[in-house]
């Protein structure tokens, strides 16, 4: 108890700090506005913004300094805002701009060079990118000698990885700027070696290899930890972030909360969206910890004392779910439902956003190719001008000494001219065709899987509030039984709809989310030993293997473990000689199947086992189900 006190003082104190209570906002100390705005960092940003541009006008205003700095320093402070909230269409396009004015600052170029280059990588397009990064490398050595490979060569391509969900590539790719730079360049920068050892580390968080988090969160902090730097502490509270979420993933909920409050309280004035995430993240774990008032007041917090706007649409979506869970397990099923409604409208308009975002980046695309296609026809133009005064040359002494040939070669190269041109003409339209159905089918699958997503959360979220309103134990049951039953078809639907493959489903990962899930809802006390290879099978197994998990775990809590002390559940998948067996077991006394012949679960199993054509064996405690997939 004495801890959780010491916890929430710490709490108060971040929330007295921005109220003017216990501190004042710190100082960038750049020592006057302007270097302010060079020196704050886009992560910084958004706390300062206000600050920076009002001090801006009032130096202008005053006759500090001339209307030209005061133009460069805006083109700065827009950079640093698009950067911040992560508008990397738009910084794009504005870089492109600003980098046509000659008269700009050499070290203003540099940051929109980088910020280009930046942005390229981000949006996917990564040549586009990488011609940018050599247009930047080219304006650093002009001032600076520089080592190694670029550190874009690998970071940003790692970078767009990561964002597209390839975390094992992703990872190589930082191992890759790692292993460079501890060659290549003397002496070492260890702040960007502890950058780079944990995006590696946040690479195996999201691929659930916890060991490896944990080496590479300890090389950061060993990187970190020999800089004297006053941004240590926000580092460390980085890397509390990461093993907090270690814990959580164990089920140590508990020792994951002074992790968190370490992280909330060294993001304070130094990274905004790090600081907003910490304040969700808590209240998320005090939820999972059924200290659903706790959870409510850090949130509300966030609100009233703190008011800073949530930007990234991803933390606002965790926030709106977070909170109607709090609802749901407190009883107030109005509130619970509007946060549901606020949840799945948002998700409906972060689909909408990046559908826009999408077609802005090929807008962005579509200009720089018009761009190159009138330089190509001007060069293709020079070329064919001279090509015709040769030819017109040659052709006068050839008519001249034999007109006759000169005709007849004529008319065979025009043919074959026409010829091949209409031959790469309907190969073009083909192409183009093909390519344009692919999109087509693509966008219409995606749209499908997510509007099937969101009807069946709608639907799940429907029985939960019923669950909670229901007084009949045996009503109870079987709505989360229900409930489950939706979660697996969901859960499919959502993992298809998140990846780049349009078919197939990622088992391990499908399992591993559909029993954490059981798990949660059980309220049971047991261990779960999950052994599942790294196979991804299409939907049309994937659901009634899901379906087959769900009655075999739901059964084995209401019945398995009565009379044993700690109740214990094994489930393995693999294959083997072409077949696909899936072993689950628990340390019950055995169950029957002759006597639960009415059962809506053993139905269920037998019309899945039907579906599959799938062989099954049953002895005590032990179910072996066992099915081949068609080519």
């Amino acid at each position: 108890m004495n801890a959780y006190k010491i916890l929430l003082l710490s709490l108060f104190s971040i929330l007295f700090s921005f109220r003017g209570v216990a501190q004042e906002k710190p100082e960038i100390t750049g020592e006057g506005i302007l270097n302010d705005i060079h020196y704050v960092s886009p992560q910084a940003f958004l706390f300062y913004r206000s600050d920076l541009k009002k001090e801006l006008d009032q130096v202008l205003a005053s006759g500090e300094i001339t209307k030209k700095e005061y133009r460069v320093y805006s083109i700065c402070l827009r950079l640093k805002e698009f950067m911040a909230v992560k508008s990397y269409t738009e910084c794009a396009s504005y870089s492109l701009r600003k980098l046509k004015d000659n008269s700009l600052p050499h070290w203003l170029r540099k940051m929109l060079a980088q910020c280009l280059t930046t942005s390229y990588f981000k949006m996917g397009m990564l040549d586009k990118g990488r011609q940018a990064q050599d247009y930047y490398y080219q304006l650093v050595e002009k001032t600076e000698k520089v080592s190694g490979k670029p550190y874009t060569e690998y970071m940003l391509s790692a970078e767009f990885y990561f964002d597209a969900k390839e975390y094992e590539t992703a990872a190589l790719k930082y191992k890759e700027s790692l292993r460079d730079h501890l060659a290549n360049v003397k002496p070492i920068n260890k702040h960007f070696l502890g950058f780079l050892c944990n995006n590696i580390a946040l690479c195996y968080l999201e691929i659930k290899e916890y060991d490896s988090v944990v080496r590479y969160n300890e090389m950061a902090r060993g990187y970190w930890n020999t800089v004297d730097d006053k941004m240590t502490n926000h580092y460390n509270a980085l890397l509390d972030a990461n093993q907090a979420m270690i814990y959580i993933a164990k089920g140590r909920e508990a020792e994951a909360v002074p992790l968190l409050y370490n992280y909330m309280k060294g993001c304070v004035y130094v990274d905004y969206h790090h600081f907003v995430k910490s304040f969700v993240d808590l209240a998320d774990v005090y939820v999972q910890m059924q200290k659903y008032d706790r959870a409510q007041a850090i949130l509300d917090s966030l609100d009233k004392e703190v008011r800073l706007p949530v930007i990234d649409s991803k933390i606002l979506l965790q926030k709106y779910f977070t909170h109607y869970r709090i609802m749901n397990r407190k009883g107030e099923h109005d509130r619970a439902e509007g946060f549901l409604n606020q949840y799945l409208l948002l998700s409906e308009d972060k689909y909408n956003e990046n559908k826009r975002r999408e077609l802005k980046q090929y807008a962005l695309l579509y200009d720089i190719y018009e761009k190159q296609k009138e330089l190509e026809y001007s060069k293709i133009e020079l070329l064919q001008n001279k090509q015709i005064r040769d030819g017109q040359r040659i052709t006068i002494w050839i008519v001249i000494a034999v007109s006759t040939l000169v005709l007849a070669l004529s008319i065979i190269l025009l043919v074959r001219y026409t010829f091949q041109k209409k031959i790469v003409q309907l190969t073009q339209e083909r192409k183009e065709v093909a390519e344009k159905a692919l999109v087509s089918r693509e966008a219409m699958l995606r749209e499908v899987h997510h509007r099937i997503k969101n009807n069946l959360n709608t639907m799940n979220g429907l029985f939960h509030l019923q669950l909670k309103s229901a007084n009949n134990e045996e009503l109870r049951e079987q709505l989360q039984k229900s409930a489950n039953r939706v979660f697996s078809i969901a859960e499919i639907h959502n993992m298809l709809y998140n990846e780049s493959f349009l078919e197939n489903v990622d088992i391990k990962e499908y399992l591993q989310s559909l029993c954490n899930h059981l798990l949660r809802t059980s309220n049971s006390p047991l261990d779960l030993n999950l052994e599942v290879e790294d196979i991804s099978l299409n939907m049309d197994y994937a659901l009634p293997l899901g379906l087959v998990v769900n009655e075999l775990f739901t059964n084995s809590v209401k019945h398995a473990f009565k009379d044993v002390e700690k109740g214990e559940i094994t489930i393995k998948f693999y294959e083997e000689d072409g077949e696909y067996h899936l072993k689950y077991s628990d340390n019950g006394p055995g169950y029957d199947l002759d006597q639960a012949s009415n059962s809506l679960g053993l139905k269920l199993i037998k019309m899945m086992q039907k579906q599959l054509n799938a062989e099954v064996e049953h002895e005590a405690s032990q179910f072996s189900f066992q099915f081949s997939v068609n080519a």
